[in-house]
């Protein structure tokens, strides 16, 4: 499995973690990777959906290159699609600050 941890996410204020202290693992089926076994604590719960995608609430940042290395997958943890591709900004865009 390939999971970054939602917490910079949750820091941020961005998405609330569903915390579960026995690291209970889960399996997703992706998109782009097949069957991937993620804990269920590294879910991103974005409360309100995404936009255009507000029954999408669940999901779950893939990194098949490594930790925090560019590109990951925002994949969706209760359905196939839709999976995102996403990008740090700061790699794109010199002197970026959120």
């Amino acid at each position: 499995s390939f999971c970054l941890k939602a917490e910079y996410f949750i820091e941020k204020g961005m998405v609330k973690n569903m915390e579960n202290t026995n690291q209970k693992r889960i399996e997703i089926e992706t998109r782009d990777f097949g069957k991937q076994e993620v804990f269920e604590s590294d879910i991103i719960t974005f409360p309100r959906g995404l936009f255009a995608f507000e029954d999408c609430k669940h999901f779950v940042l893939l990194n098949p290159l490594g930790d925090e290395n560019s590109p990951m997958w925002l994949q969706n943890a209760d359905a196939v699609v839709p999976c995102f591709i996403v990008f740090k900004p700061m790699e794109l865009i010199a002197g970026y600050s959120p």
